[in-house]
């Protein structure tokens, strides 16, 4: 993968996990540390792309063009997509409930 720039860098609580976020490509990878396998989760953006692991490490949150895009870390399939009214430039799942705070 020589030449990637990678943008951001999240590990989730499980630590077995982790992203990257390329905004060369727009797009995400997702790898698994234990196995090396990878999931690419298409995302329509050149730029930054905030993103954030749900409590139980299943999920990763997207903002990707106005929407925030929810998918399943196992698999790579993207689950649901909401819009938002607004520019988000960072986000955080609360621990103990099922909410995702955004910062704009």
């Amino acid at each position: 993968m020589s030449g990637i720039l990678v943008y951001e860098l999240s590990l989730p609580t499980t630590h077995r996990t982790q992203s990257s976020s390329r905004p060369m490509r727009g797009s995400v990878l997702l790898w698994d540390v234990t196995t090396g396998t990878s999931h690419t989760l298409i995302a329509r953006s050149a730029g930054e792309i905030p993103l954030a692991f749900s409590p139980d490490s299943q999920i990763i949150a997207l903002y990707v063009g106005r929407e925030v895009e929810f998918w399943v870390v196992a698999t790579g399939k993207l689950m649901q997509s909401l819009e938002v009214d607004y520019e988000v430039r960072a986000m955080q799942f609360y621990r103990m409930a099922n909410a995702l705070a955004l910062g704009c």
